[in-house]
């Protein structure tokens, strides 16, 4: 394999790598949802996680687990 020959492989190998990462991020981009409440309600939801050792997100995603009876 030539200098040249390696060094377009490298790039090749380097492009597929973005594309792969891009494509990555439209899938974990694509089910965002903004949450907006009061106050008070935050402050309890921070308290919750905090005391039970869980993220916001992890706490959120329970919620509507169990909401909806899914998984």
């Amino acid at each position: 394999m030539t200098s040249e020959e390696a060094e377009f492989s490298g790039q090749e190998i380097m492009r597929q790598l973005e594309q792969r990462r891009a494509d990555q991020r439209k899938d974990w981009n694509r089910n965002v949802f903004g949450v907006r409440t009061n106050d008070d309600l935050a402050s309890l939801i921070r308290e919750h996680c905090k005391s039970n050792n869980l993220s916001i997100n992890s706490f959120l995603n329970n919620l509507l687990k169990d909401f909806f009876n899914y998984g």
